[in-house]
């Protein structure tokens, strides 16, 4: 899966310096994503030697949207719907820098990019 994406990425000129992810079954009730913890995403800050609320994380899983949220990194929430739904925002903790609903990745990216 990497490896076509690096591919695809590496054909718009683009490129991904790390790819980050949790090893762990749910069932080892793991720190790596957990509030308030956070473990992964503090280790990816710290690799990037970046603060929090500089840092953009994309999440389609509501234990990462939390995680994001709790560490105030900029959020931007993916959906499944077709429209962006935000009614779940406010259940995400006030945190987080910003939080951003988008119904797709492509949708994601254009609005990274603006």
């Amino acid at each position: 899966y990497h490896r076509q994406m690096y591919k695809d990425l590496a054909a718009v000129g683009a490129k991904v310096d790390a790819v980050f992810f949790c090893p762990h079954a749910p069932e080892d009730h793991c720190d790596c994503i957990a509030t308030p913890h956070a473990a992964l995403l503090r280790q990816i800050l710290e690799r990037f030697n970046t603060e929090a609320a500089k840092a953009v994380v994309v999440a389609n899983s509501y234990p990462l949207q939390i995680a994001a949220c709790h560490i105030g990194t900029r959020l931007h929430r993916l959906t499944a719907a077709q429209t962006a739904d935000t009614t779940n925002d406010n259940a995400l903790p006030a945190t987080a820098a910003t939080i951003h609903s988008h119904h797709s990745m492509v949708a994601c990216v254009e609005a990274l990019l603006q």
